[in-house]
């Protein structure tokens, strides 16, 4: 195999990180309450705080609250599914063909 092209980015901005931070989110809301923790305020007050703290949900836009958090199984596949196909647009290796020769391409 020849390599007639290679592209390599280093120190790339996170330009897509506020959108899967939002998609993230919403993800965790309509995935509801773990059962251990459903039901107790306290314990939701711990689990969403903890939540925000991990996935760095500093914005009112994201930030998971107990009153944002509800089961929602539907919201909850098409949520995911979004994160899969944007996820899924960002390979590391791509492979094309261009005029009949391969070409391996690095993004």
């Amino acid at each position: 195999m020849r390599i007639y092209e290679v592209w390599a980015y280093f120190n790339q901005a996170k330009i897509l990180e506020p959108y899967y931070a939002v998609l993230s989110s919403w993800k965790l809301r309509s995935d509801g309450f773990p059962e251990d923790v459903e039901g107790d305020e306290e314990k939701e007050t711990q689990y969403c705080n903890m939540i925000n703290e991990k996935m760095n949900f500093n914005h009112d836009g994201v930030r998971l609250t107990r009153a944002n958090v509800i089961r929602d199984l539907g919201m909850r596949n098409h949520i995911k599914l979004m994160l899969n196909a944007a996820l899924g647009e960002c390979p590391l290796i791509k492979c094309i063909e261009s005029n009949g020769c391969e070409a391996l391409i690095f993004r």
